[in-house]
């Protein structure tokens, strides 16, 4: 289940996903896509919050 994502965590999971290259983008999306299912069916700017909220629970969380 997605949490809501705090301003603070949506910054650093914003800077997180600039520092990516597409390669690693694009396996991220798909391990977003099997990680959330109802993300598939998700384009544009909610897929992209879903992204962001992914980074920050997974990585982001893990390392504060």
């Amino acid at each position: 289940m997605m949490k809501p994502l705090n301003a603070e965590l949506a910054a650093r999971a914003w800077e997180f996903a600039q520092g990516l290259d597409l390669e690693e983008y694009r396996r991220l999306q798909g391990e977003v896509r099997n990680a959330w299912p109802a993300t598939a069916k998700l384009n544009g700017v909610d897929f992209d919050r879903a992204f962001l909220a992914f980074i920050a629970e997974r990585w982001l969380d893990k390392a504060a």
